[in-house]
């Protein structure tokens, strides 16, 4: 796919300005905490949240979080008067009306918890009761069953690991990221393509099919833009990633602890790569500090609106076309902080 912003090393490279502006908008430790980037090893603690249940692939964490709220109407605090006053005792009767009906929940027969298909999935059906892949669970039961994997097993699918300290003469200053995911049997988003671009040279450092090391429940094909086609394709002629632990590995080669790595929701694909890097750019962060919602803030609306672009109109998403639109929507919030463009 053809850029409308040239090249940026001959242009760029030896501005500080330039430079500057970009470093300037690396997020800080405390940015990537409050926007829930993992930024040290996960604790045993962290491990023991990804456990799922056996039947449904439910995160046994989420399921008790649920279970909590599940607690009686809370007194609005605009609404506290004087005791007898007529405000406070219509907030007396909606207190309880809470309990009237938590006892009559009480009386009713529980709803089962797990809810699941037992069966595997076969040109896009499922086998147990012969629905479409993503159709309602035909199982039910009354309680969730814990999965029996250690917390070694655990570590080993979901341990993060950070840049190695090492450069060499391929280490970039600055590159694009962007990645493509499915979801495995085990309910938990799988990379499945991967695409780096050095953002001063528009070089393209890797694009690549990511052949998952789990068993896949689907591509998400509808947003990913990758098909069981290209897959097999891609490993047949070897020409395909084997894991994200590989496909992380090809990054470092071009990554060091000081390259600035850019992303427009950068965090989906860190998580895919179980990856920690200090040094981040998240053009999702960075357009919305410029505004008071969150509306607008997709890369195909910003590419729209800030570049005049047309992204995202075939079948899916494009890793390499995504990776081009972000660096250039960077390049464009860099140009409008030095002083390069005035936004119309």
């Amino acid at each position: 796919m053809e850029s409308t912003i040239a090249p940026l090393s001959a242009l760029m490279l030896d501005q500080p300005s330039y430079l500057d502006a970009l470093s300037g908008l690396v997020h800080s430790p405390e940015c990537l905490a409050a926007k829930s980037f993992v930024t040290a090893r996960l604790s045993d603690a962290d491990l023991e949240k990804k456990r799922r249940c056996a039947r449904c692939n439910i995160l046994l964490v989420k399921e008790k979080r649920r279970s909590r709220q599940k607690v009686l109407p809370k007194k609005d605090p605009a609404l506290s008067t004087t005791p007898g006053s007529l405000q406070s005792k219509m907030v007396d009767e909606i207190v309880s009306l809470g309990m009237e009906q938590l006892k009559l929940e009480e009386t009713r027969a529980p709803e089962p918890r797990c809810k699941f298909h037992d069966g595997k999935v076969v040109n896009k059906k499922w086998t147990c009761c012969d629905q479409h892949v993503m159709g309602p669970p035909c199982k039910k039961e009354d309680e969730h069953k814990p999965e029996k994997r250690t917390l070694k097993e655990i570590s080993s699918r979901w341990q993060y690991s950070a840049t190695p300290s090492i450069t060499t003469k391929d280490t970039r200053k600055a590159v694009v990221i962007d990645c493509e995911m499915g979801t495995a049997a085990s309910s938990d988003t799988e990379l499945i393509r991967l695409t780096l671009v050095d953002y001063f040279s528009r070089d393209v450092l890797i694009d690549k099919i990511v052949w998952p090391d789990v068993p896949m429940l689907h591509l998400n094909t509808k947003w990913s833009g990758v098909t069981w086609k290209m897959l097999n394709e891609a490993r047949n002629k070897r020409k395909c990633v084997f894991g994200w632990r590989n496909a992380r590995g090809l990054i470092w080669k071009f990554v060091g602890p000081e390259t600035i790595v850019i992303g427009h929701g950068v965090k989906s694909d860190l998580t895919s790569l179980r990856w920690i890097h200090p040094r981040l750019i998240d053009t999702l962060v960075v357009e919305g500090n410029n505004r008071e919602t969150a509306a607008g803030l997709s890369l195909k609306k910003l590419a729209e609106e800030r570049l005049g672009r047309a992204i995202q109109q075939g079948r899916g998403h494009d890793s390499l076309e995504d990776a081009i639109a972000t660096r250039e929507l960077l390049h464009w919030n860099v140009l409008k902080l030095t002083g390069g463009l005035s936004e119309s």
